[in-house]
């Protein structure tokens, strides 16, 4: 479940073959495709609304500097580790801003889901982000 709009002003999201989300520069989920909502064990219309920090609990306190990194750069990668029910995994992913609909958006990718983490989920102090 997205907004509709503001989804089909980006691209056909849907058809992205890895998981991809649309966050706001608040952190808020705005929309994720099947193949995130497939990672995260979680239908897509539980996601959207929430906080991305919901799903990697610690990022939070980054959020405002990983957002700072792909407007300086144009795109940020990193690893970082998300809570699914499943138990926490590691992933690597890119972001990048957008304008659309006249609103700047945080378009994220998970690129390679490495691997299980037994590991607690990302903090303040890790290194994974």
């Amino acid at each position: 479940m997205a907004d509709d709009s503001v989804v089909a002003a980006v691209f056909d999201f849907e058809e992205l073959p890895v998981p991809a989300g649309i966050i706001d520069l608040a952190g808020t989920i705005v929309a994720v495709n099947g193949a995130a909502a497939k990672l995260l064990a979680r239908p897509a219309d539980e996601l959207v609304g929430r906080t991305a920090w919901t799903f990697a609990p610690g990022i939070e306190h980054v959020w405002t500097e990983l957002v700072g990194f792909a407007r300086a750069r144009g795109e940020h990668s990193s690893e970082l580790t998300i809570a699914t029910p499943k138990g926490a995994r590691t992933i690597r992913y890119v972001m990048a801003l957008r304008e659309r609909a006249g609103r700047t958006l945080v378009l994220a990718l998970a690129l390679d889901v490495t691997r299980d983490d037994a590991e607690a989920v990302t903090r303040p102090g890790s290194t994974k982000r």
